[in-house]
């Protein structure tokens, strides 16, 4: 697997959703990335909403939804998906960590993926974070 991205939610399942259509826009080039929303222990039926969402979109075969048994924060979310992933023979090269509210530009997964393949001495790279107003 080239690419797992993760996101983390906590009470926000629909813009969560929303979110994670403009990542799956962007990984279109990456057909075997994979994507973990994390629901960090909401409690206020965002889990139930996550999973109907991603079954109606019909992303089930490249976004699973995990629960988290307790809101260890954003951190303990990422590693709640991160951790499994890297344990499995087929672990990604790379993991691209998204925030709930944002949304990828045009591109912008390629351009960190395509740099983080010609400069393999980098460990870890960020893009620019830009608000809508």
């Amino acid at each position: 697997m080239k690419l797992l991205a993760v996101t983390v939610n906590f009470k926000t399942p629909e813009m969560t959703l929303k979110a994670v259509g403009t990542l799956l826009r962007e990984l279109a080039s990456y057909p075997d990335a994979q994507v973990s929303i994390v629901d960090n222990d909401s409690r206020d039926g965002s889990l139930e909403k996550l999973r109907q969402g991603v079954k109606d979109a019909g992303w089930s075969d490249r976004v699973e939804v995990l629960a988290s048994p307790w809101n260890g924060g954003f951190a303990w979310g990422n590693n709640f998906a991160i951790q499994p992933a890297l344990e499995q023979t087929n672990r990604p090269d790379y993991v691209y960590l998204m925030n709930s509210d944002a949304f990828p530009d045009p591109d912008s997964i390629r351009a960190l993926v395509g740099y983080l393949d010609s400069h393999p001495e980098t460990g870890i790279a960020g893009s620019y974070i830009h608000g809508v107003d």
